[in-house]
C-alpha cells in the first residue's frame, strides 16, 4: 500500500501485459509491476515487494482430461473448472462445464454415462478419476454452457442388491430386531456400515470396495514443497464430540409389571387396614416378604433403602425396612440370588395414618412409578417348569378285614372312577394311571377262629374255624376292565409358562481414552424382542403332547420366530454399532492441505505429512480435485483422519462373539405321595389327601365314600414374571496415528 492505493496483483499464470503471456515453463520470467506515487517525501524511497511461487499449477500442455458423455467423447467442449470430489462412505461426485452445441438436448445429458479421465503427461497413459452418470445438466443459456453434475452409482448399488449379495460384500453385522425384518436393501445396507470400522465406495472405475480406516499400503510423503502455501490446518476434534464409553444406563420414573412374588405380611401387626388383605398399613416399617428358592440371597430395596436377607430351607424370607417409609405408595423389589440372579416387582402397599388405615381413607395400593434403569436389549420368552406328583394307593388291610368291614357290613373296594374324578379336579394334567384289579369272582379269603382271630387264607382241615369269609366280586367282565381296584397309581403333571425378560445392558468402552480423558459417555441403541407373542403358552399347559416335551425347567430359546442365537447375532450388533461410534469419534481430527492434483491418489492411501511445522500421518478421509482449464491450474484439497488426537489407547480389542449365559436353576418338581386310607371304624377322617369310606350299608356311618388329591403349592416365583439382569462388555482398542507440531 503506498498512499493508501494497494499495489496491483495477479497469479503469473494468468497475468498477461502487453499482449504477451508469461511461459510457466521458462528460465526467466518478466512480472510487470506498476508503480504510482502521486506525491513523493522528501528523500529516497524504500519499496519491498515479496513474491510467492505456488507449487500447485501445472504447465497448461502438461496435463489433459478427456470427457465422454454416453460413450461420445466431448473433450473438445470441456471449458472453465472441472471438478471431482470423493468422500469416505459416500458417493464419488464430478462437475464438468461444457460449451453448448447446436442439437443439444435434455437427453443428451440427463441420466447419461460421465467418464472422467485424466492424462497427467502429455502423450501418457490416460488415468480414470470417475465413472457415473449424469445426475443434473444445468444450463446457462446466456453464457452457452451446460454443467453437467455426475454422481457414481453407489446408491443405486447398495439398493438393487440382494440381502446375501450385501452381506458378502459389506461384512459387519446385522439383526433384524436391531434394524427391522422389513428394511429395504438400501436400509440394510446402512445398517450393516454402521457395524464397520471402515467405508463402502465407488472407485474411479466404478468397482465396489470396502476400506478399512487404518488404510492400506505404504504411506506417501508430503512436504512444504508439495503444499500450497497456507493450506494447511489442523482440525482437531472438540472433547465434546468424543465418545469413549456407550452403554445404556439412564434412570426414568415409570410404571412397571407387579406380582405376587412378595409383598406386605398380611397379618394385624403390618396389614393394619380394615382387612388383613387390603394392603394398607400404618406401620412404616412393615414386615415384607415372600418365597424364593431355599437358601437364596435376597435383597430387598424398598422407598430408597435396601436390605439383605437369606430365604430359609422353604425359601421363605421375611424382613424389614432399615428406616421409615413415608407415606404413599411402595411397590418392594428383590434381587434374588444363587445358582443365577433374577429381579421381581412385589405387590405394592399404602402407608398411611392409623386412621385413614382403619377407616379406608386412602385407596389400597395398585401401582406407582417407581425409578427404572434403562437397557439396551429386551429379551422376553417363556421359560417351562414342570410339576410331577405320583400318588400311590393300596388297600392297607387284608381281605379278610374287607370283607368284615364295619357293624356286620363289608368294606367296597373303591372304583377307579373316584381316583380319576379327584385327579380331574386338582386342575393338573392325568399323564397317566394304573390300577390293579381285585380278585375276580367268589372266593375264600380267610376264617375266624375259635379265639376271635382273624386268619388271612383258606381254612386247612385241621383248622378250628368258626366263620368262613368270603369276598364275592359281583363284576364278571374283562378283568383289566374291573371298575373296582385294589390298589392305584396316578401320575399328575402341571405344566408352568413364566414370562422371563433378560434385560442386556451392553457396555462398549475405550479403557485407555477413559483414562486419558474421563468417562465420555453417549447413549447406545436399543432394542426388544418378545418371543412370547409366538408361543401359545396356553394350549402348552393345557396337553402334555404340545411341544416341548420337557423334564426340567427350560428356557424356550428355540422359538421358529426368534432363537438364542437371533439375540446373541442383535447384541453382537448392537455392540459393533457402539464400536464403530467410539472409532469413528476418535478419528474424527483432520488435517488439511491443498497440494498439486494427482491422477493415483485415492481413498484407501495412507499420506504423511512431512512439513517444517507438522508430521502426521493419516488415511485419506476425502478429496476434491480441480483442473481449470483457462489457467491449467490442476490442485487437489485433501483431509487426512488421524486417528486418537486425543485419548490415546493401548488397549486391546475384545472380540465380538456370543456372550456366555449361565442356566437358569431347575424348579420343577417332583414328588411321590401316598393315599392314605380312612377306613370307618379302622382310622380317623383325614384332611387333604386320602381315601375315605364306611362300610356299605351301615346306616350309622358318618364317613362319606370319596376320593380327595391335594396339590402341591406352585409358588409365584415360579409362574408370575421375573427379570434377569444381564451384562455384555467389550473394550475397544484405539488406533494410533502419528502426530506431532514442530
Amino acid at each position: 500500500m503506498i498512499n493508501g492505493s494497494a499495489i496491483n496483483s495477479a497469479p503469473i499464470n494468468a497475468y498477461s501485459a502487453g499482449g504477451g503471456t508469461p511461459q510457466p515453463g521458462a528460465s526467466k520470467l518478466s512480472v510487470p509491476i506498476t508503480l504510482d506515487v502521486s506525491t513523493l517525501p522528501t528523500g529516497s524511497l524504500s519499496t519491498p515487494i515479496s513474491l510467492a511461487v505456488l507449487p500447485v499449477s501445472l504447465p497448461a500442455e502438461g496435463w489433459d482430461v478427456r470427457v465422454l458423455v454416453g460413450g461420445v467423447d466431448l473433450s473438445g467442449r470441456v471449458e472453465g473448472e472441472l471438478e471431482i470430489e470423493a468422500e469416505e462412505g459416500a458417493a464419488r461426485i464430478a462437475s464438468v462445464v461444457l460449451s453448448l452445441a447446436a442439437g443439444d438436448s435434455l437427453a443428451s445429458f440427463g441420466g447419461q454415462s460421465l467418464v472422467i479421465d485424466v492424462q497427467p503427461m502429455i502423450g501418457g497413459a490416460w488415468v480414470r478419476r470417475f465413472t457415473g452418470k449424469v445426475s443434473l445438466p444445468q444450463f446457462d443459456l446466456e453464457a452457452g454452457r451446460v454443467t453437467l453434475h455426475g454422481t457414481d452409482n453407489r446408491h443405486e448399488l447398495l439398493a438393487q442388491s440382494s440381502r446375501s449379495a450385501l452381506a458378502a460384500m459389506l461384512g459387519g453385522y446385522w439383526s433384524d430386531h436391531v434394524g427391522s425384518e422389513a428394511a429395504n436393501s438400501l436400509q440394510y445396507a446402512e445398517g450393516r456400515l454402521e457395524t464397520v470400522a471402515g467405508s463402502f465406495d465407488l472407485d474411479a472405475y466404478g468397482n465396489p470396495r470396502l476400506t478399512n480406516w487404518a488404510g492400506s499400503g505404504q504411506a506417501a510423503t508430503v512436504t512444504d514443497d508439495d503444499i500450497k502455501d497456507g493450506s494447511l490446518e489442523v482440525r482437531p476434534v472438540a472433547l465434546s464430540d468424543v465418545t469413549n464409553l456407550v452403554t445404556n444406563d439412564q434412570v426414568g420414573l415409570g410404571a412397571v409389571s407387579t406380582t405376587s412374588i412378595c409383598g406386605l405380611i398380611h397379618d394385624s401387626a403390618n396389614d393394619t387396614g380394615k382387612s388383613a388383605t387390603d394392603n394398607l398399613t400404618a406401620n412404616t416399617r412393615p414386615l415384607i416378604g415372600g418365597t424364593v428358592e431355599p437358601g437364596a440371597t435376597v435383597t430387598l430395596a424398598i422407598g430408597g433403602q435396601s436390605v439383605v436377607t437369606t430365604a430359609s430351607g422353604t425359601g421363605y424370607f421375611a424382613v424389614q425396612p432399615p428406616y421409615a417409609l413415608a407415606p404413599g405408595i411402595h411397590t418392594p423389589h428383590i434381587t434374588v440370588t444363587s445358582s443365577w440372579t433374577w429381579e421381581a416387582w412385589g405387590t405394592s402397599f399404602t402407608v398411611a395414618t392409623a386412621d385413614e388405615a382403619n377407616e379406608g381413607a386412602v385407596s389400597s395400593a395398585t401401582s406407582e412409578k417407581v425409578a427404572s434403569t434403562d437397557c439396551t436389549l429386551e429379551y422376553r420368552y417363556p421359560r417351562l417348569h414342570l410339576a410331577e406328583t405320583i400318588y400311590q394307593w393300596s388297600m392297607g388291610i387284608s381281605y379278610p378285614e374287607l370283607v368284615l368291614g364295619r357293624n356286620g357290613h363289608a368294606f367296597i373296594l373303591p372304583e377307579r372312577s373316584l381316583f380319576e374324578s379327584a385327579a380331574s379336579q386338582s386342575g393338573w394334567i392325568v399323564d397317566k394311571t394304573t390300577y390293579t384289579s381285585p380278585k375276580q369272582g367268589s372266593s375264600v379269603v380267610g376264617y375266624i377262629d375259635r379265639n376271635g382271630n382273624v386268619i388271612n387264607g383258606a381254612p386247612g382241615p385241621a383248622a378250628d374255624v368258626v366263620e368262613v369269609l368270603i369276598f364275592k366280586n359281583e363284576y364278571t367282565g374283562a378283568v383289566e376292565l374291573d371298575p373296582r381296584c385294589e390298589s392305584a397309581t396316578l401320575w399328575l403333571h402341571r405344566r408352568i409358562a413364566q414370562p422371563v425378560t433378560e434385560r442386556w445392558r451392553v457396555t462398549v468402552s475405550a479403557p485407555d481414552s477413559v483414562a486419558a480423558l474421563g468417562t465420555r459417555k453417549t447413549q447406545g441403541a436399543t432394542a426388544a424382542v418378545d418371543a412370547t407373542s409366538s408361543f401359545n403358552a396356553d394350549a402348552w399347559e393345557k396337553d402334555l403332547k404340545v411341544e416341548p416335551v420337557i423334564k426340567t425347567s427350560t428356557d424356550y430359546t428355540s422359538l421358529p420366530t426368534v432363537s438364542r442365537a437371533d439375540i446373541d447375532a442383535a447384541l453382537v450388533c448392537l455392540a459393533a454399532k457402539a464400536r464403530r461410534q467410539i472409532l469413528a469419534s476418535h478419528r474424527a481430527s483432520r488435517v488439511t492441505f491443498t497440494t498439486v492434483a494427482s491422477a493415483t491418489l485415492d481413498l484407501p492411501q495412507r499420506l504423511q505429512v512431512d512439513s517444517a511445522d507438522l508430521h502426521a500421518i493419516g488415511k485419506v478421509a476425502r478429496f476434491v480435485e480441480r483442473y481449470t482449464i483457462d489457467s491449467g491450474r490442476a490442485e487437489t484439497d485433501i483431509e487426512l483422519a488421524i486417528s486418537a488426537l486425543v485419548g490415546v489407547g493401548t488397549a486391546q480389542d475384545e472380540p465380538l462373539q456370543s456372550p456366555v449365559i449361565t442356566g437358569a436353576a431347575n424348579l420343577s418338581q417332583s414328588a411321590t405321595v401316598p393315599v392314605p386310607s380312612a377306613w370307618e371304624g379302622r382310622g380317623n377322617l383325614i384332611a387333604g389327601t386320602s381315601w375315605t369310606t364306611g362300610a356299605t350299608g351301615d346306616t350309622t356311618s358318618q364317613y362319606p365314600r370319596s376320593v380327595a388329591l391335594t396339590t402341591n403349592a406352585i409358588h409365584p416365583y415360579m409362574t408370575d414374571p421375573i427379570d434377569r439382569p444381564m451384562s455384555y462388555e467389550i473394550s475397544v482398542a484405539i488406533p494410533v496415528d502419528p502426530f506431532e507440531l514442530r
